[in-house]
């Protein structure tokens, strides 16, 4: 808040300062000591929020600066500072527009900020609640008389402002002037130097036409002369007795009030005038309502709009008129502002166009726009209240309509996109915003081109030119850039807007979010791709696989029937036993190989960890496959024996079918040159490695190696036997080991097969035994300590007879069940036996239920399970059931004869 203080006595200025500083905040004082201070102050400054001016100072009067106040019309409240409570000059004060005024009492400073708000609420409401300034033109020749009613006036009232002439012509001369109309009032002396009073009043009046007031001030009593003024035009007589100039004021403030007031009466008879005639002949109905909200006035127009004649319409009553709803909405309305008495007093708006829903004769609605001002008398208070009412019907089921489309745009799942005819962009609804990140702020003006990732080509946006400014519509997808620079996919149709004149104005543009719908018909075709891939895949699988079956079982059943043949000799007898081995052999591999990837891929796959030695492995690795390599005359090398012995924790089984696997591999597409196999301590982790100088793997078929089905040659599936399961096994399995396969490889110059295993455990001393694994021949047979009385249990009889076969030469008494019940019935039934050798899945009692029910009977005999089904787990689950150990079929002989070794000689595998 500021304000300017005029105070000349240093400690009031002091203590009103200090005062109103701790009082009001935020508040800037501007002191002045004197008026020309105080008028320094305003020429420089009109912006104070408020005066305090003393009365009493060194060099006038304070009524002097609140006069010049009034007449500059600076728009701030006055507040009068005195010393004495003089009543008088608190008269005078009020009277020459101060808002209030305070005696320099004790407490006065303690008061001041109440008053300060209160003049300034005074003043903001009231807008000129203060009396006005009186311009008066003084005409009279005497100089002695003008001085003293000057300095009288300016004491006494100073809200009187003289403008002093001596002759009549000077007289007319600013009567005559465009100055004319700031003199309220003429006071003229009666004996003028060359025209008397009268004459002048008659001049005014007839030939100037001028009706401000005049009063007329002679130094004779003469009532005739007064009676002669009065019927010429002048509105008052003063004649100059010892105390006239006192009686002055009240006399000048009278006739000019009297003036003021039946020129307000005609004017507002005149504006009842037009205001009725505007009333009647309104298309808007035009009503006035006492406080009590009863009609006082409704216009003509109530017949057109509600079909009430307005004697009918004006005995209604509010509640009558307003629909329910309508009806609430006012009276909360009302309410409201009764309950803020600052607005009933001091407002000429009651309620500023609100909309209501009446009743008409015929008992339906329409619309109407309401809008209320009170009345207020001449003491401010209010009376009344004017209303306009108007049809809104239309224009509200249009307003209804527009608002549903604008929530449609707004609420729309699609991006609404305006722009004018040059692209900028005018108008963009939240979703918009919601898709690109950018707010209607950041775009507005701008042209879409900022959304641009490139994707979509210079000559598509000159199609999509040519086609919207033609007046066509376009349809397309933009592959689009969002604020955060993420990449979204659009289906946009754009067309022209066009005026009533068919003139193009705007283009709209709408946009669906498309991204994840792109995403998903990608991944159908990536998927569709993979399927025919697959597809494609089995069908050369299923060639492959014919082609893989057919062929060792060819060979098996082919050398079987030539075997049958008479005088065959030993040679090729031998030659075609060798022969059929190698077929079943391959078979039996083929069938692993589906097994492994079927378990696999159903999530079955296990691993059984244990401690494994590393080289040893690779010696077996190397022993069973350096056959393999010289029949093709190949070289091949290892380098077990260039490191210690060493020591993990993994997974033998898999470990050992991953090395034979890429060797194999590695066997099987080299022709000539060398083949070398190995590993290498790596950080934390031990990398093995197969390297061949084979055909190599093209680039093109890098990717795909280890998917299953695959083969580097599988469009000459006939080049290289095998399934295609190999490297995908291989991979499986060196996942499930926590390592990482890849390859390097060039076409024609060979390839190099690496993987991973975590280095999990710390070297060892070399150990005294040199190779876990045994092949043990017929020369084991004769270290059995006796012959052995065997239970053969399988359902298949070609099995049991290849297994009484097999272990003939150490059995001195066979006996054979066909499943598992029969085999508990025969245990029962003959005395002891040495060995049981039992099959998993047969009819009546499996394999598992036998041993379980054989256990109970004793405790001590040997049971060896055989099974065909050879998963991960079958080993385990024999063992938990009861049996002593596990052998898988096809049985091989030499893995037999260990075990027998193992239970009835033991120190042949020590």
């Amino acid at each position: 808040m500021k304000i300017l203080l005029l105070e000349d006595n240093s400690t009031d200025a002091d203590l009103t300062i200090i005062g109103l500083s701790q009082l009001i905040p935020d508040i800037s004082i501007e002191h002045a000591v004197t008026l020309r201070q105080a008028r320094s102050l305003l020429t420089a400054n009109h912006s104070f929020d408020i005066a305090v001016l003393d009365v009493n100072l060194p060099d006038g009067n304070g009524l002097e600066i609140l006069i010049e106040i009034r007449q500059q019309d600076l728009n701030f409240p006055v507040i009068m500072l005195t010393g004495s409570g003089d009543e008088e000059t608190a008269v005078t004060a009020l009277k020459s527009g101060a808002e209030d005024y305070i005696v320099k009492r004790d407490d006065y400073v303690s008061n001041l900020p109440e008053s300060i708000n209160q003049a300034i609420t005074n003043f903001k409401e009231n807008a000129f609640n203060k009396s006005e300034v009186i311009q008066v033109l003084y005409i009279e020749h005497h100089a002695a008389d003008i001085d003293f009613t000057i300095r009288h006036l300016a004491q006494y009232a100073p809200y009187i402002h003289i403008d002093p002439v001596t002759t009549v012509d000077e007289a007319l001369i600013k009567l005559n002037s465009e100055n004319f109309k700031k003199y309220k009032l003429v006071l003229m002396d009666y004996r003028l130097p060359g025209m008397d009073a009268l004459e002048l009043i008659k001049t005014i009046r007839q030939k100037v036409k001028l009706k401000i007031p005049i009063i007329l001030v002679t130094g004779q009593g003469n009532e005739e002369l007064a009676v002669q003024a009065l019927k010429l035009g002048a509105n008052d007589y003063l004649t100059k007795s010892e105390n006239y100039l006192f009686k002055l004021p009240s006399v000048i403030v009278n006739c000019y009030q009297h003036y003021e007031l039946k020129k307000r009466h005609l004017a507002q008879v005149e504006s009842e005038s037009k205001y009725r005639l505007l009333a009647d002949n309104s298309g808007d109905i035009i009503f006035t309502l006492d406080m009590d909200l009863n009609y006082t006035y409704i216009s003509p127009a109530v017949k057109t709009m509600r079909g009430f004649t307005p004697e009918e319409a004006i005995t209604h009553k509010i509640k009558e008129v307003l629909t329910p709803a309508s009806y609430l909405k006012v009276t909360k309305l009302i309410g409201t502002i009764q309950s803020e008495k600052s607005l009933i007093t001091g407002q000429e708006c009651l309620i500023n166009a609100v909309e209501l829903e009446m009743y008409k004769k015929d008992k339906s609605t329409i619309w109407t726009e309401v809008k209320t001002s009170l009345i207020f008398d001449e003491n401010k208070n209010a009376v009344g209240i004017l209303g306009v009412t108007r049809d809104i019907s239309e224009r509200k089921a249009i307003s209804d309509k527009l608002i549903q489309l604008s929530r449609a745009v707004e609420q729309s799942p699609t991006l609404v996109e305006i722009t004018d005819i040059k692209g900028n962009i005018e108008y963009i609804n939240p979703k918009f915003t919601e898709t690109t990140g950018y707010s209607f702020k950041e775009v507005v003006g701008k042209n879409p081109r900022f959304l641009k990732s490139g994707y979509t080509t210079d000559k598509e946006y000159k199609n999509l030119w040519n086609t919207i400014t033609s007046g066509g519509e376009w349809r397309g997808e933009f592959h689009n850039k969002r604020k955060d620079g993420t990449l979204y996919w659009e289906e946009a149709l754009i067309s022209s807007i066009k005026n009533s004149e068919g003139e193009i104005t705007h283009y709209l543009a709408l946009k669906s979010d498309i991204t994840e719908k792109k995403k998903i018909l990608n991944e159908l075709i990536v998927a569709k791709e993979k399927a025919e891939e697959s597809d494609r895949l089995k069908s050369a699988f299923l060639a492959n696989m014919s082609h893989e079956i057919r062929t060792p079982m060819n060979g098996i059943l082919g050398f079987s029937a030539l075997l049958s043949e008479p005088e065959l000799g030993k040679e090729e007898q031998q030659e075609y036993i060798k022969l059929i081995q190698v077929s079943g052999a391959r078979m039996l591999n083929l069938i692993s190989e589906i097994i492994d990837i079927s378990k696999i891929e159903s999530g079955m796959m296990e691993i059984s960890l244990q401690e494994v030695n590393i080289n040893e492995g690779m010696d077996f690795v190397f022993n069973l496959l350096k056959l393999d390599a010289k029949e093709k005359s190949i070289d091949i090398t290892h380098n077990s024996n260039s490191f210690p012995d060493l020591y993990l924790i993994t997974d033998s089984e898999k470990l050992y079918a991953v090395l034979t696997n890429l060797v194999k591999n590695a066997i099987k597409y080299t022709d000539k040159g060398s083949i070398e196999f190995g590993y290498n301590i790596k950080n934390s982790t031990v990398e093995f490695f197969v390297k061949d100088t084979g055909i190599g793997i093209p680039l093109d078929r890098q990717s795909a190696i280890f998917e299953r089905f695959i083969q580097v040659d599988i469009a000459n599936i006939a080049a290289r036997h095998g399934a295609g399961l190999g490297l995908a096994i291989a991979k499986a399995f060196v996942k499930l080991l926590d390592g990482d396969i890849w390859l390097e490889s060039q076409e024609g110059m060979g390839t190099t097969f690496y993987f991973t295993l975590p280095f999990n455990t710390k070297n060892k001393e070399p150990s005294l035994q040199t190779n876990t694994i045994k092949k043990i021949g017929k020369e084991n047979a004769t270290h059995i300590n006796s012959k052995l009385k065997i239970l053969i249990t399988d359902d298949d009889t070609i099995s049991r007879k290849l297994i009484s076969k097999s272990v003939n030469e150490f059995a001195r008494e066979i006996i054979e069940a066909k499943n598992g019940l029969e085999a508990v019935e025969k245990f029962k039934e003959n005395s002891y036996f040495d060995l049981i050798l039992m099959d998993v899945q047969m009819p009546i009692m499996n394999g598992y239920d036998a041993i379980t029910e054989i256990r109970k009977l004793d405790k001590n005999i040997i049971i060896i399970t055989q099974s065909a089904f050879g998963l991960t787990g079958d080993r385990e689950k024999a063992i938990s059931a009861g049996s002593n150990d596990y052998i898988t079929k096809p049985i091989d002989k030499n893995e037999l004869v260990l075990l027998l070794n193992k239970y009835f000689n033991p120190s042949k595998v020590n």
